[in-house]
């Protein structure tokens, strides 16, 4: 439900859009955008379906050492990831992008 609710805004936006948090989803792997379980599949097919390319590509989650907080984008408007140490059970991960963004959405 909320990845239909989130790909109709996606659909409404012709700008530059970044989607970042904690998603939670520890059985994919990015690097061949495969993935097990039913939850994980849909942001497989979530991020596909909407052009939208996810650019952390190392743990940000220590033991077990999973890619839990992602970053996705529908234009090449980020330009570097940074993995930090550890803040609380996940890694700090900053994110350095091209442009302003106008619109903040929080959804839960």
């Amino acid at each position: 439900m909320a990845y239909c609710l989130l790909g109709k805004k996606l659909s409404c936006y012709s700008s530059p859009c970044v989607i970042v948090g904690d998603f939670n989803c520890p059985h994919i792997n990015w690097m061949q955008s495969t993935a097990r379980g039913k939850n994980c599949a849909k942001m497989i097919d979530f991020s596909s379906n909407n052009g939208l390319e996810q650019h952390v590509r190392v743990p940000t989650r220590c033991n077990p050492n999973k890619i839990l907080d992602l970053c996705f984008s529908n234009m090449p408007v980020v330009c570097d990831i940074k993995i930090g140490e550890l803040f609380s059970d996940h890694k700090l991960v900053t994110i350095t992008s091209i442009g302003v963004f106008s619109e903040f959405f929080a959804g839960s």
